[in-house]
Formats: C-alpha cells, structure tokens, sequence
C-alpha cells in the first residue's frame, strides 16, 4: 500500500518492522544529531535506489526508540532480500538539543 505522506508512508513500513521493538539492545545515553547523521554516510547500502534516510522517534521507557531507516526516491523504506528494512534501531536516553530542535514536535526527520 503506498501513501502520498511520506510520514504516513514510513509509519506504514515501520509498523511492519515493530515486532523486533522487543528485541532492541542498544540503549545509548545519548544520541546527538552528528551521530545519527554519521550512520547514514558510514552504514549507506550498497543499494542504488537508496536516495535518503529517515529517523523515526517514539516514546520508550527508557527514554526515546529511534529507528534509522534508507528510502527510495518515493520515500518507501528499503529492505534486505529477507524483508528487513535496511537500518538500525536503538534506545537513546536522551537527544542532544540540535536533535531535539530539528525533530520540534515531529517524530519524522527525512535526510536527502
């Protein structure tokens, strides 16, 4: 099913992947937002259609689930031949302030 809102459209794909939310290990203190950016230039694909990122956020009880996820052109979450999305998920305590500026009161931040 695709959507025209690219938010709407990585919920979409992120809820699939929401059944590994259990399996999540990484808890960072912190994650600051030359870190994040820094995954997406050192963890890229070696996928051609990967044209941009996103960094989904939702509330944990540790402090914030972050996924980092790599789009295509039409913002669809790209995945491995086994059906998991190319990217990460982790725990963070807490986002530096440039994060928390550039998410305001959004949970999506697209990266081109």
């Amino acid at each position: 099913m695709k959507v025209s809102n690219p938010l709407e459209q990585v919920l979409l794909e992120f809820s699939k992947w929401l059944q590994d939310l259990l399996k999540i290990q990484e808890v960072v203190p912190l994650m600051t937002y030359d870190s994040a950016i820094k995954y997406f230039v050192t963890d890229r694909p070696s996928d051609s259609r990967v044209k941009k990122g996103a960094i989904l956020r939702q509330p944990h009880k540790q402090g914030y689930h972050l996924a980092q996820v790599f789009l295509d052109s039409t913002n669809s979450v790209l995945c491995f031949t086994n059906g998991k999305p190319y990217g990460r998920q982790l725990v963070a305590k807490e986002l530096d302030e440039e994060l928390k500026e550039i998410f305001g009161n959004k949970d999506l931040i697209i990266v081109e």
